[in-house]
């Protein structure tokens, strides 16, 4: 089970889950802002953190700082429309390159069969 853990005042983390991917995300709190570092692998990663900053009285992220590209580390980001987000403009690119795919199963499936994606992903 993931927790939310404090590491200072300042900085807080979520524990990761290897059996669903999930990442450790990092909360800076600041005095005007919170900086959340990664968005999470699913809206449902992204909500728990947003659920166990709440019960710590802690404000919910004004920012995302993207770490990069994959995929357990950016798909947490449409649960924080009202953010603003902070990537490099290689990893923009990258998951602008992401947009056309569809993630179900079988279309993951098919990536994988064809060498686009690698086995880890389909498990």
């Amino acid at each position: 089970m993931q927790k939310l853990e404090r590491h200072s005042p300042r900085f807080w983390y979520m524990t990761p889950v290897a059996e669903t991917d999930r990442p450790i995300l990092g909360v800076v709190v600041g005095d005007t802002h919170t900086l959340l570092i990664d968005a999470g692998n699913s809206e449902s990663h992204t909500n728990t953190l947003l659920d166990a900053l709440a019960e710590n009285g802690l404000d919910r992220p004004t920012i995302v700082a993207l770490t990069h590209w994959h995929w357990d580390h950016i798909f947490g980001l449409s649960a924080l429309p009202w953010t603003v987000s902070i990537a490099s403009v290689e990893t923009k690119n990258k998951m602008q390159r992401l947009l056309p795919y569809e993630w179900d199963d079988a279309s993951l499936d098919e990536r994988v069969e064809s060498g686009i994606e690698i086995p880890f992903c389909a498990d």
